[in-house]
């Protein structure tokens, strides 16, 4: 008696690749990583001169470029980045107009490996009021709104992958149950 047939070997590769496209896969851990960003993605800042990245090991000379640049994608970044130990500094033009902003990073680490990757965040007007968004409204509030949907879309995903488990083992089972092993189920008995 074989303990993993064909079917079973099949339905356990697809669930993995499966589960593996639901849920993502996280970085290599043997490549430098971005480990903070300041201001965090999706930040409320009132005045800021610079925009920061911090790496877990320091990068490669000379193949830093760091951009910043509002909802126009006019930039605001101020010379060449500045690469101290494993922070990257990019000077920004001081107290920029109100409105949202994107960093965009391609930094290489140390091996080779490029990393890029990108963060928002929002300068408010003097009075802690943003551009786009009404009067009254906690812009923060918002960001958090969106940030808890993203969970929800994942939590999402999770349940939809545990669905299709059950449904392919309830499946297999009653496959199983209904033609015993070894009997003659592809209707071409004797004639």
């Amino acid at each position: 008696m074989r303990l993993l047939t064909r079917s079973t070997m099949t339905l356990s590769t697809t669930l993995l690749v499966a589960g593996s496209a639901l849920t993502g896969t996280g970085p290599a851990s043997a490549h430098a990583q971005i480990v903070q960003v300041d201001p965090a993605d999706h930040a409320v800042v009132k005045d800021l001169d610079a925009v920061s990245l911090t790496l877990d090991e320091q990068p490669a000379p000379g193949t830093t470029s760091v951009a910043v640049v509002n909802s126009s994608d006019s930039s605001i970044a101020m010379g060449e980045p500045i690469i101290n130990g494993t922070t990257v500094t990019q000077k920004i033009t001081p107290e920029g107009p109100a409105g949202t902003y994107t960093i965009g990073w391609r930094v290489t680490s140390s091996d080779g490996h490029p990393i890029a990757g990108t963060s928002t965040f929002i300068i408010t007007n003097d009075d802690g009021s943003a551009p786009g968004i009404p009067a009254g409204l906690d812009p923060q509030a918002i960001i958090k709104r969106a940030d808890n949907n993203a969970f929800l879309d994942t939590d999402a995903a999770i349940f939809i992958t545990v669905l299709l488990v059950g449904a392919v083992l309830l499946l297999a089972i009653t496959r199983r149950r209904r033609y015993p092993q070894g009997s003659d189920h592809a209707g071409g008995g004797d004639a």
